[in-house]
């Protein structure tokens, strides 16, 4: 799993942005693919390949992404990527 808040939060500081976690997971493109991951790829972690953890700063604070979702999650941030 791979920590998308903090990479978000060093984008948004790199590049000036405000872009929001929250904007990625309303997509219908990424709500098509989470359901592909968890159909067709059976990825299930707490049943679904993501997980917001309930710790509010540190190291395991953060939604936390399955590594193929990663990847669509950087694509979005910049699809140079």
């Amino acid at each position: 799993m791979s920590n998308a808040t903090f990479l978000l939060k060093e984008w948004n500081k790199a590049q000036g942005m405000k872009k929001e976690i929250a904007d990625f997971f309303k997509l219908s493109q990424t709500k098509g693919f989470i359901q592909v991951l968890v159909t067709e790829e059976c990825v299930h972690t707490r049943n679904h390949p993501y997980v917001k953890s309930r710790a509010s700063r540190g190291v395991y604070a953060g939604t936390w992404i399955h590594p193929i979702l990663f990847i669509k999650f950087v694509i979005w941030l910049n699809p140079k990527f």
